[in-house]
């Protein structure tokens, strides 16, 4: 009994840590610091898609806004978002197939441990199903449509 007592400690304590180190990863900022005006700095192509090369990178130096009250990429616009900060895994089981292929998947940001990202609700959408979603990464975002990742920052 007392075994039992020490291992059922000692599992808690770990999924307690796992957990707590995982929203230390993953929640370092609130919210509200990732609404803002960005710009588009690049633009690469990760997979085909239907974007040509020439469109993809007339993006460049545009304006995405993430707001309260809007959601304009330029590809996309969403008026009154809601927003929320998940955190992912960077590694699947062997085997697994994501429900999701983030950035990771096609050999981009490899060095991560999780994937956080904005996920962009649509008014009425349920809350396990985003509408659109941005990766967070070295200070700022990366957008993927179409086979091409675009690297957003913030507007100076």
């Amino acid at each position: 009994m007392k075994i039992q007592k020490v291992m059922l400690i000692a599992a808690v304590f770990l999924c307690t840590a796992c957990n707590a180190e995982t929203r230390a990863s993953c929640s370092e900022k609130p919210l509200d610091s990732y609404l803002d005006t960005y710009t588009v700095q690049s633009a690469d192509r990760y997979r085909g898609g239907l974007t040509d090369e020439n469109t993809a990178q007339a993006r460049i130096g545009n304006e995405v806004l993430i707001t309260k009250e809007i959601l304009n990429t330029g590809l996309v616009t969403f008026e009154n978002p809601r927003y929320a900060i998940k955190c992912y895994p960077a590694t699947s089981i062997e085997g697994e197939i994501p429900s999701q292929r983030w950035s990771i998947h096609y050999g981009l940001g490899i060095d991560r441990k999780f994937i956080e990202v904005l996920e962009v609700y649509a008014v009425g959408e349920e809350d396990n199903h985003p509408s659109y979603y941005f990766e967070i990464v070295d200070g700022g975002l990366w957008e993927l449509f179409d086979g091409w990742v675009y690297s957003l920052q913030r507007t100076q």
